[in-house]
């Protein structure tokens, strides 16, 4: 790990997109209530440059101890991971919502597996279509 600031030795450099930067990650979380609810923020987390699926398990955790811990949890795809939509609505029956990154382009590539862009998601009908013929008929409701 490279210091890039001889006043910050902790702060390194991140990448989010376009946009590079030399320092640190803030995770804001806040209500978001239709009506005349006020919108509050229930968490604010500063981290070095990771993941941001890395700081979702922490700023559960937080919001769990506060008794804050949402039922639903809307989140932009930088949090969200399938491993991560099982494994905290499994433990802490929290429904994470948001869009899923495509990955596996490297598997897709070697025809090793499926990848998110191969299955077929109707959303209205709440069904995913297998791209393999042989495990269609099992899949369908």
């Amino acid at each position: 790990m490279r210091i890039v600031s001889p006043y910050d030795r902790e702060a390194r450099r991140a990448i989010r997109g376009d946009t590079r930067w030399s320092g640190y990650l803030v995770h804001v979380t806040e209500t978001c209530e239709t009506g005349p609810q006020a919108n509050l923020i229930t968490d604010i987390a500063t981290t070095g440059p990771t993941r941001d699926t890395e700081a979702l398990p922490g700023i559960h955790i937080r919001l769990r101890d506060r008794g804050l811990l949402p039922r639903q949890h809307l989140l932009d795809g930088g949090y969200l991971s399938v491993s991560l939509l099982h494994r905290f609505l499994r433990d802490h029956q929290v429904e994470l919502v948001g869009p899923v990154k495509a990955s596996g382009a490297w598997r897709s590539k070697e025809q090793t597996c499926f990848t998110r862009d191969d299955f077929t998601i109707d959303f209205d009908q709440r069904q995913v279509i297998c791209p393999n013929e042989l495990y269609r008929d099992l899949w369908s409701p």
